[in-house]
C-alpha cells in the first residue's frame, strides 16, 4: 500500500431548487453614522432583491441588524 499516493476527488453539490441566499454588510461611514446593504439571489445566483440604507447609529449590532 502506498501511502504517499495522491487521490484527486471531486465532490459536486447543487443548490436545491427554491432556495434563497441573503448576503448583508455594514460599515462605519462617520463618527454619528454607518451605511448598510444587502442583496437576496435565487437558487441561480440572480439577484431577486437588493437594498441599501444609510443609518444614523453607529452601533456596529443595531447597523448589522437593520441590514438584515
Amino acid at each position: 500500500m502506498n501511502f504517499n499516493q495522491f487521490v484527486h476527488k471531486t465532490i459536486d453539490w447543487v443548490k436545491p431548487p427554491g432556495t434563497l441566499k441573503m448576503n448583508v454588510d455594514s460599515s462605519r461611514v462617520s463618527a454619528n453614522g454607518s451605511a448598510c446593504g444587502g442583496i437576496l439571489r435565487d437558487h441561480h445566483g440572480q439577484a431577486v432583491k437588493v437594498s441599501y440604507c444609510k443609518v444614523s447609529s453607529s452601533s456596529s449590532i443595531f447597523v448589522e441588524t437593520r441590514a438584515l
